[in-house]
């Protein structure tokens, strides 16, 4: 896997070179109409890879219900910088192994993400979002088997993220969303295994004005 150090700083970088460039441009239109905003959203996750490795047999389920809680700040009436804590649920393997025996494994990934978030109208009370930023996992995996009893693993690490959606205005200060978000290279290759995963949920969200 990448040094995790050295990515996480030019990720940051990165990061930071599109955040000014963002605020630079919308300097004028921040002075509009300028929101803090909160919400909660619950939807289904997916791991992306996934493999079962075993020699015998093998089953693995790679989704789960996956959810968040966030907030941020609209600078712009196009434009705003959202942070937020994500739950990406649990991976599990059961199986056997001529060697192992029968062996468990769970996954657990969660962790904090910031981003920038853009908002493009379509009509109405209808906007279409797009989203890149940075993703600081946790992951704890935890295995057993029968030959060797059991153990743990925990990794930490920070990698991009980015998501589409749409966001409705119900009320002059609530909104639903329907997004798809990709959480990428989450875990370490070497430890606790390591995939993107996506989650595609509903959110609320509530303006303050």
């Amino acid at each position: 896997m990448h040094d995790n150090k050295g990515f996480a700083s030019v990720l940051s970088r990165i990061f930071v070179v599109i955040a000014v460039a963002i605020v630079a441009t919308t300097t004028v239109a921040a002075a509009e109409s300028p929101d803090w905003y909160a919400g909660l959203g619950f939807g289904q996750t997916k791991a992306q890879d996934i493999v079962c490795d075993l020699d015998i047999t093998c089953s693995a389920d790679d989704t789960d219900t996956g959810w968040k809680v966030f907030g941020g700040y609209r600078f712009s009436p196009n434009a705003a910088i959202e942070f937020g804590y994500v739950d990406l649920g649990e991976v599990t393997f059961e199986g056997e192994d001529s060697f192992l025996g029968v062996t468990k494994l769970s996954i657990e990934a969660q962790g904090f993400n910031a981003a920038l978030t853009g908002f493009l109208p379509v009509g109405g009370s209808t906007s279409l979002m797009g989203k890149i930023g940075l993703f600081r996992w946790d992951v704890d995996a935890r295995a057993s088997a029968s030959f060797f009893g059991s153990g743990s693993e925990s990794e930490t690490g920070i990698d991009l993220m980015f998501g589409f959606g749409v966001s409705v205005d119900v009320t002059r200060n609530a909104a639903v969303r329907l997004e798809w978000e990709r959480f990428g290279n989450v875990g370490d290759e070497n430890v606790t295994g390591e995939s993107d995963v996506d989650l595609l949920s509903a959110s609320f969200a509530y303006r303050f004005r």
